[in-house]
């Protein structure tokens, strides 16, 4: 895996294959942020009543209404049920990750668009399959593997209603050891004509019927795996018991923005002192301990705001009165290495100044930035406003307001 990420990223990330030490990576991938209408206190309760949608963007179809997508279609429906499980004395969640066009991208989403105006396939799901892959190249990339991980984030063991018609997303979730009481589908009254195919197609893909989206994370469905080519022997790295002898290439160009005296972190501890938090900064490389940087793909636009002299990397960032407004965890989730490996779990903790995880850090000159957002937010759509005229939601003057405002919380990961 890690060979395959150094080669197909170009080379970006030669750590990968040099500091086999190192074993947390911050890729420049866009994140997720998650929705929560109603008493966040409940969540981790497995008798309090939940509703949880694991959404995915589809951009043209939330912001501008396009019919190719039943992304929007979705999302409101979403939104409803997380409304009558709030009202209903507990949470609903819409967890809204950022894999456009199943994680192929926008352009690619797009051009399958027009293959399939142009085409006579019609309704038939195999053959709209067969068309994706022949544009795409495959018909999903979505790391189904990782979804759950906000889900334990948040302490969650039981999901009485998941929204979602994905035997994918079902399998992924009860693969963490959460269990789903029910799964609910989009309503087809609420579908129009020009959608119907889209979410034939959809149901029918994610049921494993022919092409099946869901793959091992490491080798391939198509034969066995291509052995990675001999890397340089270096010096034995640590590791942990029972994981392979690790072998690197010994890289001297540069070196002074490499990590040599890494601070201690210890994924899945259960103090955080003892866990430590993740460091990537480049103002002191030396105390790195994670390949990659902070802010995803917004890495880029920093950096150019550098070259650009419009941010001083030198000043030290202010993050006075920027604490979560809830306080979520720590829950015996965080505490298991092998469960929570897509997020940092304490990551809206560690900025606060009395945080143990960050103390190490701080005794040596690192600021350490949340990866974590916490905050309240008020969402309004003509949907749930319609929802509201023909009754199919009440408005209760706390969590739903007359004129279909709806309370929510919001944590960006």
């Amino acid at each position: 895996l890690r060979r395959k990420l150094f080669e197909h990223t170009g080379g970006m990330f030669p750590e990968l294959v040099t500091r086999a030490d190192l074993e947390i990576f911050l890729p420049p991938i866009n994140g997720l942020t998650i929705y929560m209408v109603g008493d966040v206190a409940t969540i981790p309760d497995p008798d309090a009543p939940l509703v949880v949608r694991l959404h995915d963007e589809s951009y043209d179809a939330e912001l501008f209404g396009s019919h190719a997508s039943t992304g929007r279609l979705w999302l409101v429906y979403g939104i409803e049920e997380c409304v009558r499980a709030a009202q209903a004395g507990g949470c609903g969640l819409i967890v809204y990750a950022r894999q456009e066009g199943n994680a192929l991208g926008e352009v690619a989403k797009f051009l399958v668009h027009n293959a399939r105006a142009k085409s006579q396939q019609g309704s038939d799901v195999r053959q709209r399959e067969e068309e994706t892959e022949r544009v795409t190249g495959a018909a999903d990339v979505r790391l189904y593997e990782l979804c759950a991980d906000p889900l334990l984030w948040l302490g969650i063991s039981r999901i009485h209603t998941f929204v979602t018609s994905s035997g994918a997303k079902t399998r992924a979730v009860q693969a963490a050891g959460i269990e789903i009481i029910k799964t609910v589908k989009l309503p087809a009254s609420l579908l129009p004509p020009s959608a119907i195919a889209e979410a034939n197609f959809k149901e029918e893909r994610s049921k494993g019927s022919f092409s099946n989206p869901v793959s091992p994370l490491f080798g391939s469905n198509n034969g066995p795996p291509v052995p990675p080519a001999p890397l340089l022997e270096g010096p034995a790295s640590p590791r942990r018991s029972g994981a392979p002898a690790h072998r690197f290439i010994s890289l001297t160009s540069h070196a002074a923005q490499f990590s040599v005296s890494p601070l201690p972190v210890r994924w899945g501890a259960a103090e955080p002192a003892s866990r430590g938090a993740v460091v990537a900064t480049l103002a002191h490389p030396q105390h790195r301990n994670a390949i990659g940087t902070h802010n995803g793909p917004y890495a880029v636009y920093r950096a150019v705001g550098i070259a650009k002299q419009i941010i001083d990397p030198s000043r030290p960032l202010d993050l006075q009165s920027t604490e979560p407004v809830v306080t979520i965890g720590p829950y015996p989730s965080w505490y298991n290495a092998d469960a929570i490996v897509a997020l940092d779990p304490w990551g809206a903790m560690v900025s606060a100044p009395d945080s143990a995880l960050s103390a190490a850090a701080r005794a040596r000159g690192v600021s350490v930035q949340p990866s974590i957002a916490i905050s309240r937010f008020e969402a309004r759509m003509p949907e749930i406003v319609e929802a509201l005229r023909e009754g199919r939601l009440s408005a209760d003057g706390a969590i739903l307001r007359e004129g279909g405002v709806v309370s929510c919380i919001k944590a960006s990961i």
